[in-house]
């Protein structure tokens, strides 16, 4: 149980973060927001050092491997962003957020997972939820609305994170949940400081600049990847992924309250398939 737990705080963190993301990238650019949001991860997370073990245990082909993994998943990260940055909300974060569908696939091929026919099944609903609540299917008939470089953007981010979130679980093995993510918080501060300081822009503390915005998408999507790492620790990447990979519901509801993007009945029935789902997969995975 405290598996499912974990899993649906990820989905709420990385649900309500994104749309703290979009705030920030339509304000101070993609590539502030990427660095600033591992930055601030960064200094949350340390925080948590005295209170964690496990470092004795990273071995330096692991932490290579991690670093390997972190830059895989920057790299994902500024793509979605950059996304968001021109594209559609709605359609950027359900293609960037159907990574979870190939990390299912990647689970079960690469770490010998296995699943259950009811939960299977439970997966599946939870996919056609989160197709239904976030994707105009009227959209899909319009050439322009798939072919443009935001969606092409969403389709890296997918298969980076993809990639990312299922090879993650084999150093967090080895060393537990936390410095795997803590790892990927300084590769990725790293990164983005080293590769265009120019471009960097000193924080400010208006509400309306856009740093309140990231300080608070980095928040909540930090708890939530500690959160999916935690899970994972606990249990079946097959099982966590697509619970937390739900988020792009959630993100579909608040992003009609908060930027007023369109929502249709369509979406409302996939956002109760969606709930539906997770709470199938929590039911049949304890059982």
């Amino acid at each position: 149980m405290l598996t499912i737990i974990f899993a649906f705080i990820s989905f709420l963190g990385w649900g309500t973060g994104d749309i703290f993301t979009t705030f920030a990238t339509r304000k101070i650019g993609s590539y502030n927001t990427s660095f600033y949001g591992y930055f601030f991860g960064l200094l949350l997370a340390s925080f948590l050092i005295p209170f964690v073990n496990g470092w004795q245990n990273f071995s330096f082909s692991m932490i290579l491997f991690t670093i390997i993994l972190s830059i895989i998943q920057i790299l994902a990260f500024f793509a979605y962003n950059e996304g968001l940055k021109i594209g559609n909300s709605s359609l950027i974060g359900t293609i960037a957020g159907a990574f979870t569908s190939l990390v299912v696939i990647l689970s079960l091929i690469f770490l010998n997972e296995h699943l259950t026919f009811l939960e299977i099944i439970s997966i599946i609903v939870i996919f056609v939820g989160l197709f239904l609540s976030s994707i105009h299917i009227s959209d899909l008939r319009k050439r322009k609305s798939i072919m443009n470089r935001g969606v092409v953007l969403a389709l890296l981010a997918m298969i980076g994170w993809a990639i990312y979130f299922t090879f993650i679980k084999i150093p967090i093995k080895e060393a537990g949940y936390f410095w795997p993510t803590y790892v990927t918080s300084i590769v990725g501060s790293l990164f983005f400081l080293l590769s265009g300081p120019k471009r960097l822009k000193m924080p400010k503390i208006g509400i309306r600049s856009g740093f309140p915005a990231v300080f608070m998408a980095s928040a909540l999507l930090t708890i939530g990847s500690f959160s999916f790492n935690f899970a994972i620790s606990k249990g079946l990447s097959s099982i966590v992924a697509p619970i937390a990979g739900a988020y792009p519901a959630l993100f579909a509801l608040l992003a009609y309250f908060i930027f007023k993007d369109p929502i249709r009945n369509q979406q409302k029935l996939g956002m109760v398939v969606t709930l539906v789902g997770i709470v199938l997969l929590a039911y049949f995975s304890n059982n």
